[in-house]
């Protein structure tokens, strides 16, 4: 008893003790609440508020890119992803494993990538269809969403690819309009608060009007149904000769409206990541090349323009040989004398250099520069080129020969058919245009780009006289460009054949070819300008502009041409009958440029004279001779030496030797 009465105020003291302790606790506890609450911290609300609120950035919806006639070429489309919230994604095994066939995903990796992220949320797959996304929502699964992602779609896939460009990961713009525009098409992102509820689920407090960030649309001068043709025949024409690529270009002359740039191999934006560098570069703008014979329509609108010039002018063509400078001009033929007309009807080289050095340097040069050569065009389109075009200080003896018929100077596709163009348009060069109008979100222009003349290339007068010569390339007896006739249409243009330099050697070489044809349509009411090029076509199948690029644009003004509404000018009595198919080029038939050496009596078993032919008709000739010789042939161009001598017996055993030259 009287331990038990001892040990009692022990007790007692021990729950004073612990109540005196709960009670500070609790006390101070209920202090601090307290004070949260009537006097919280900044800091302490500050993190309350990161943990249950959160803000959420929401890209806008990427504006689209309309043909001239409001049909998309270029959307924004919902595209889905989906996500693992966190490694609980896989606390249901029977629903992570559903999850992973829908999407196809090895569930070993995918629950162990889940799992090592732990607490992190887990991109499963992006870009997936709305079928997988309906399946994903199906399953159930608090640990796994389906996220809407903006996705760029271009409906026309190829179409004009390499114009409208690309947009990757949603919001960053790759080439082409997308990127030259990105800042009226992308919109304003804009910011939304939600509110944490459990672990999964956010709730907005308010409702974000997603059409007033939406971005504005860009309406293209491209008419689709002429963009199709045009690539459609180009592409026919590049495979069939077996060439790297090729161009074609329409524009409309009097506004400077690009109504197709085609450009093959095409690109679909679509699958934009996939293609070469060198595919995604917009050809008509970024590459340089020299013109060839297409250059002579040029140099002789500059040369009738200049006083005391006109088309009566004759020049003496040398029989299609001339030595200047120590260098050798050939022609496609033995012509004599020819009259202004006559030259550019029948191409001749020696007839252009020679004209050429009846004007000054300054005023060849400076003629050139009208019609824009050596600038930009000014086109909205990254990454144009100002060709080249030296300073008349830099030129030599030759050059102004040379670029007269398209040597020595490099134009883009784009400025060439601009300087046609402005031919056509009597003699008014307009600055191209790929972009019509942009529209605000309601559908409304809120900018137009008008027409914008680029200054006066020549006077309405010799673009008239150039125009009628240009007919003559195509309708005249000895004219190179009789495949790009139109039925019902009269057109006007010009052929080019132009060798191009061995970037490793620095030497022309005549398998690296352009095959070009420039012209327009309906020649005395002028509609539209095309320019066709095919790059490096097999020059086994083919290699001249009149056989290659003349029928692609003769196909394509003949469905161009309705459907801008331009009216027949040619009755069927004015038009000659239709050109024969060009069959597989050999070595008897006639190139883009009809030879016309002078008729050679060939004594059979003879050394024929070959002296200054090209290496086609000088085969030609020797297999007349009757007599199956061995052959040895050095270079390549026109023949400069033979063994043996002409009018030496030719016998089974005799070797044959030509020795062959570049022409200048």
């Amino acid at each position: 008893m009287n331990k038990r009465r001892e040990g009692a105020p022990v007790f007692r003291a021990r729950i004073v003790v612990l109540g005196l302790f709960l009670f500070t606790l609790f006390g101070t506890a209920a202090f601090f609440a307290i004070k949260l609450h009537l006097f919280p911290r900044k800091d302490l609300v500050t993190l309350a508020a990161r943990q249950h609120n959160r803000t959420v950035k929401i890209p806008a919806e990427r504006g689209e890119i309309l043909d001239r006639n409001y049909q998309p070429l270029a959307k924004t489309v919902q595209g889905y992803n989906v996500c693992a919230t966190s490694a609980r994604a896989a606390d249901d095994p029977l629903k992570f494993a559903t999850v992973c066939n829908i999407l196809g995903l090895d569930r070993p990796k995918t629950l162990e990538l889940v799992t090592k992220r732990n607490k992190a949320a887990t991109q499963l797959k992006t870009k997936i269809t709305p079928a997988e996304a309906d399946q994903i929502r199906a399953v159930d699964s608090d640990f796994i969403t389906v996220d809407v992602q903006p996705t760029r779609y271009y409906p026309k896939g190829d179409l004009a690819g390499q114009i409208i460009g690309a947009v990757r990961d949603g919001d960053k713009p790759i080439g082409g309009i997308e990127y030259k525009y990105d800042d009226v098409l992308k919109g304003r992102d804009f910011a939304v608060r939600t509110k944490r509820i459990g672990d999964t689920r956010n709730l907005l407090e308010s409702v974000p009007d997603l059409e007033k960030a939406k971005g504005s649309s860009v309406v293209l001068t491209i008419d689709e149904e002429i963009q199709h043709v045009a690539q459609s025949e180009l592409d026919k024409t590049v495979e069939k000769y077996q060439a790297k690529g090729g161009n074609a270009i329409v524009m409309d002359v009097a506004t400077g409206e690009i109504l197709a740039m085609a450009q093959a191999p095409a690109l679909n934006p679509n699958q934009y990541s996939k293609a070469p560098l060198e595919q995604r570069v917009i050809q008509a703008v970024t590459n340089v090349y020299e013109p060839g014979s297409t250059m002579k329509g040029i140099f002789l609108s500059v040369y009738l323009d200049e006083k005391g010039h006109s088309i009566t002018d004759s020049v003496y063509c040398e029989g299609g040989k001339w030595r200047v400078y120590d260098y050798t001009i050939h022609d496609h033929g033995g012509h004599g004398t020819l009259t202004v007309p006559e030259v550019l009807e029948v191409s001749s080289n020696i007839g252009v250099g020679k004209l050429s050095q009846r004007i000054s340097r300054a005023q060849f040069y400076e003629g050139l520069k009208r019609f824009g050569l050596g600038t930009p065009t000014g086109v909205d389109l990254s990454a144009e080129s100002r060709g080249i075009l030296h300073a008349p200080e830099k030129w030599s003896g030759m050059t102004s020969i040379n670029m007269a018929f398209g040597q020595g100077v490099s134009v883009t596709p784009l400025q060439l058919l601009t300087a046609y163009a402005a031919i056509a348009n009597g003699g008014v060069r307009m600055k191209p245009r790929i972009v019509r109008e942009i529209l605000d979100v309601e559908g409304k222009a809120v900018r137009t780009f008008e027409p914008e003349p680029a200054g006066t290339a020549i006077s309405a007068k010799t673009a008239q006289t150039i125009s009628s010569m240009l007919e003559r390339v195509v309708y005249g007896d000895r004219g190179t460009g009789k495949l790009a006739k139109v039925p019902g249409y009269r057109v006007a243009g010009k052929t080019g054949t132009a060798w191009q330099t061995d970037p490793a050697t620095g030497r022309y070489d005549k398998r690296r070819v352009v095959a070009s044809f420039i012209g327009f349509a309906p020649s005395r009411n002028p509609k539209i300008a095309v320019l066709v090029t095919i790059d490096r076509p097999d020059t086994r199948l083919g290699e001249y502009g009149g056989t290659l690029a003349a029928p692609v644009f003769s196909s394509i003004c003949r469905q161009a041409l309705p459907t801008l509404g331009a009216k027949p000018d040619l009755e069927e009595k004015e038009e000659e009958k239709p050109a024969p198919k060009v069959a597989k080029k050999t070595m008897e038939d006639a190139p883009e440029e009809p030879p016309e050496y002078p008729a050679e009596n060939l004594t059979s078993g003879a050394m024929p004279d070959l002296a200054g032919l090209p290496m086609r008709e000088a085969l030609r000739r020797l297999e007349q001779s009757g007599v199956p010789v061995a052959l040895e042939i050095k270079g390549f161009g026109f023949l400069q030496r033979q063994t043996p001598p002409p009018g030496e017996s030719l016998l089974p055993e005799t070797v044959c030797v030509l020795e062959f030259i570049d022409a200048i």
